[in-house]
């Protein structure tokens, strides 16, 4: 009963995953960078967009794929719990315990059976001058840190070659620009046309507090991943971006 349910969990829960907009996560030698495509908020609701990044403590960040949904309700699970651990020990919530007090969450809804699996996979990051920087990914195989962290789109080709990628020396000015390169090669000109990217970072710089990069930072980052693609990709893809 428990495979029946396993296997039918993961085709679930890898659907909206996999169709989503990209996300990634890289962490650098003095911090975390998060990075996003977003959709265009409309004229109607100039102030929603549906934000994937999202501060659920002061000095950790969050990011989701998938169902906007239950990413939602995710971030307000963290939330939740930051606040709690707070308030029952006078100090703020460690990366590690909240990724795996929220995996244990999402474990408990993925193998009851009569629970709707959670329809998204999410990362928690943080520095900190004692750990340095941490990412946490949240799924439903295991909860385990990482190097980079990246998902959507179909799970690019280019996924395998960045994980492999080491990045723990490079700065996280740096690193906002390879977030940005590589939220650039999956975009897709016809799906992706009104949507956005969003970068953040966590990192010493910031004084361990998560927000999102400075307009200055965003400009460099956005030309470098421009004026980088047309050694990256083959000859003719970039006529239609």
């Amino acid at each position: 009963m428990i495979s029946s349910v396993d296997s039918t969990g993961d085709e679930y829960f890898n659907r909206n995953v996999n169709n989503a907009k990209a996300c990634v996560a890289i962490r650098g030698s003095d911090g975390v960078v998060f990075g996003i495509q977003t959709t265009k908020p409309c004229s109607i609701y100039p102030n929603y967009a549906g934000e994937r990044i999202a501060t659920v403590a002061d000095k950790i960040g969050f990011v989701f794929s998938g169902s906007y949904s239950d990413g939602e309700a995710m971030q307000k699970y963290v939330i939740e719990e930051a606040k709690s651990y707070y308030d029952s020990h006078q100090r703020d919530v460690p990366c590690f315990h909240l990724a795996e007090s929220l995996a244990n969450y999402v474990h408990e809804f993925k193998y009851q059976g009569v629970l709707k699996p959670f329809d998204c996979r999410m990362c928690l990051g943080t520095w900190s001058p004692i750990t340095g920087p941490e990412i946490y990914a949240v799924q439903p195989t295991a909860t385990q840190p990482y190097k980079s962290w990246i998902h959507g789109c179909n799970d690019p080709p280019d996924n395998a070659e960045m994980s492999k990628s080491s990045f723990d020396r490079i700065p996280v000015r740096q690193l906002v620009k390879e977030a940005a390169l590589f939220l650039y090669m999956v975009r897709n000109t016809i799906n992706d046309a009104r949507c956005i990217m969003k970068l953040s970072w966590v990192s010493e710089d910031t004084g361990g507090k998560h927000e999102f990069v400075p307009e200055n930072v965003f400009q460099e980052a956005v030309e470098f991943a421009t004026n980088d693609l047309p050694r990256i990709l083959p000859s003719g893809t970039l006529s239609d971006m």
